[in-house]
């Protein structure tokens, strides 16, 4: 077991206000135990911080993830030092910025292995991520310390997976682009004579708008809705499963917002639809748009998908994260809103509920059946799944891209929203 103070010391020397952070934590708390293959690793609550069976293997295959040219690499994690030691090797290497997750983790390795080597590298910089820093590119993240987080990392730790899963997710979608060009062919002739959703922006210009979602927390928002609409002409946007919860509470929005070809005329109701305008994206049912009473226009996302369409029968384009709440929240930004209020963006599940006004497992969703956990407003953790943390994060980095304007939230009960404000919207 090597001596954990030659390593300290040298972080005191290089890094002293981290010495002193990491001086602090209470490793007793965490269930480590050492776990032997033809090598050795520590587990910490039954997961692993390398392979136990070649680690400079596992090491290699990770840093093979960033070109050869990189003179700068981001890693999220330390391990046991492994993957610091096989960056180093690389010849172009200038800058290794090498981010913890999790201090006590970290002491702990430090307390019982030599890390020596690469903390007095000079191209390395260890530090602790600040409060709502965006991922740094080129990045490697090391898998296990991504679970293992601290509760002041996690909001980085749900952007990194995000990140990692962004490149998938794009590829699937073009490799999609069949089955999607066989959707958009059953709504061509609607396509072509409706309205074109650019003929929207700037339409209102410094105005407020409140961009109203599905979860739970909206059930508490109907008679702030409504005050506010009295005294203000608001621009109300709302996804299309907020349509039913706010049309049986009297609420009616100027716009629905939908993008999902699963979304049908029982979620959609086109009864109360006059006066009402539609804002689809080409694979919405055709049910859906043939039954609205109000005026369609037609939006492309910003996925390569639409490219060829967009060449024959140009529409404007409208951002998504994979959410619906993106679409509508990029509408009300491009119509000119200079202010916008969120409801019901939840990106978890409370009260027992995962939507307002729904039944439970309506929209394929049950409570019950989460797989994860996000903090609220509040400060506590409350139950979600894998992809409403992936749609919180890319809400983010939206709101990030947009100073300008000033987003509210108006419910503690849901996930907290990096860039947003609340606004308690009382009953």
């Amino acid at each position: 077991m090597a001596d954990d103070f030659h390593n300290i010391s040298i972080i005191a020397q290089r890094w002293p206000s981290l010495a002193k952070t990491l001086n602090q934590q209470d490793i007793s708390c965490l269930n480590a135990s050492l776990v032997k293959g033809r090598e050795e690793t520590i587990s910490i609550d039954g997961i692993q911080l390398s392979s136990r069976h070649n680690r400079a293997t596992e090491a290699q295959l990770l840093v093979s993830q960033i070109p050869d040219d990189a003179e700068v690499i981001n890693l999220y994690g330390t391990a046991l030092g492994d993957l610091q030691q096989a960056i180093l090797q690389r010849k172009n290497i200038r800058l290794l910025r090498v981010f913890i997750l999790n201090e006590a983790v970290f002491s702990l390795v430090l307390k019982h292995t030599d890390q020596s080597s690469w903390l007095n590298d000079p191209r390395v910089s260890l530090q602790t991520p600040l409060a709502n820093e965006e991922v740094k590119h080129p990045f490697i993240s090391i898998a296990p310390e991504l679970s293992l987080a601290s509760d002041q990392h996690l909001k980085l730790r749900d952007h990194i997976l995000n990140e990692n899963q962004t490149n998938f997710i794009y590829k699937n979608h073009i490799n999609n682009s069949a089955s999607i060009n066989e959707q958009i062919n059953k709504n061509i002739d609607l396509i072509k004579s409706d309205n074109d959703v650019q003929s929207l922006f700037n339409s209102r210009r410094h105005s407020k708008a409140f961009v109203i979602g599905t979860g739970p927390s909206l059930e508490r928002c109907y008679t702030y809705i409504k005050s506010a609409c009295k005294n203000e002409n608001i621009l109300i946007i709302a996804v299309d499963t907020a349509f039913k919860a706010l049309t049986a509470n009297s609420i009616k929005p100027d716009i629905v917002v939908t993008v999902d070809e699963e979304t049908n005329t029982n979620e959609l109701s086109p009864q109360h639809s006059e006066g009402i305008s539609l804002v689809y994206f080409p694979r919405t049912n055709i049910n859906v748009l043939s039954a609205w009473r109000g005026k369609r226009y037609t939006s492309y996302s910003t996925s390569p998908a639409y490219n060829r369409i967009s060449e024959t029968h140009p529409k404007g384009r409208l951002y998504s994260g994979g959410s619906v709440i993106h679409p509508a929240v990029d509408l009300a930004v491009k119509m000119g809103a200079n202010s916008i209020t969120l409801f019901g963006c939840d990106f978890g599940f409370h009260s027992n509920k995962t939507h307002a006004e729904w039944k439970e497992g309506e929209l394929g969703l049950d409570y019950t059946n989460n797989q994860g956990q996000v903090k609220n407003g509040y400060g506590e953790m409350i139950a979600t799944v894998p992809n409403f943390r992936s749609y919180l994060c890319n809400l983010e980095n939206y709101i990030k891209l947009h100073p300008h304007i000033t987003f509210y939230n108006s419910c503690r009960y849901g996930a907290l929203i990096a860039g947003t404000e609340y606004i308690e919207a009382k009953l």
